[in-house]
């Protein structure tokens, strides 16, 4: 619950599966409940389904979201390109469906600021334009966020330049690696182990010494008999 709601006041909204639409409370107008989800990566696609299979269940039925006709939607993005602008655009009001506005998000201040943050340089201005509007995202709540992913990158230390990045994938191309240093590591961590070859040599000699008394006996018994 976003703080400040009232959660009482929330709980009441719902009417016989049904669910009144602020704007449309004062002429009686009622909104159909309807889901559509869209999930973003293979591993959420089982839960996504699930989801979507109760509420289904319940007589939600679905819709496709570039029409926006949708009371909910489970939904993803992944910037292509590094700056903030991939971001705050996604709750800029011209954007909204067919665009990528999925939410439908369209707040008249927020769409000022945001027209005014994408023709300046990067700066501490630029910085306090986005933070405003962050703020007033985060006052009206569109959004629900249900994940925070983190990851994990391990790399040798003779590679140098490595900084991750969760947006910027072209960082391998400036990557480079101490050949010298790898060298010496790799011959530090690596020396060669000659016992495993000595122990398995000397398996195979006594091993075989049963087979050479063998072969000589049968030889010398052969031998004897032929003289």
């Amino acid at each position: 619950m976003h703080p400040g709601r009232d959660q009482h006041a929330a709980h009441a909204l719902p009417q016989n599966g049904n669910v009144r639409h602020r704007d449309s409370v004062s002429a009686g107008n009622v909104v159909n409940e309807c889901i559509d989800i869209l999930h973003e990566s293979s591993e959420r696609g089982a839960r996504v389904r699930l989801l979507k299979r109760a509420a289904m269940s319940a007589g939600v039925p679905g819709e496709h979201s570039d029409i926006g006709q949708f009371q909910f939607i489970h939904y993803g993005w992944y910037a292509d390109y590094p700056d903030p602008e991939n971001f705050v655009f996604l709750l800029y009001g011209p954007n909204r469906r067919p665009g990528p506005n999925a939410a439908g998000y369209d707040n008249p201040e927020y769409n000022r600021l945001f027209e005014q943050m994408r023709s300046m340089d990067d700066g501490a201005e630029r910085l306090a334009v986005i933070r405003k509007m962050r703020a007033i995202a985060v006052e009206d709540c569109p959004w629900v966020l249900s994940d925070h992913s983190e990851g994990l990158g391990l790399h040798y230390n003779w590679v140098t330049n490595v900084k991750r990045h969760a947006v910027a994938l072209d960082g391998a191309k400036y990557h480079g690696v101490d050949a010298e240093r790898r060298a010496r590591l790799r011959a530090a961590w690596n020396p060669p182990h000659y016992l495993p070859l000595l122990a398995f040599a000397a398996f195979l000699v006594v091993g075989s010494l049963p087979a050479v008394f063998t072969v000589r006996s049968r030889r010398s018994r052969r031998l004897r008999r032929s003289g």
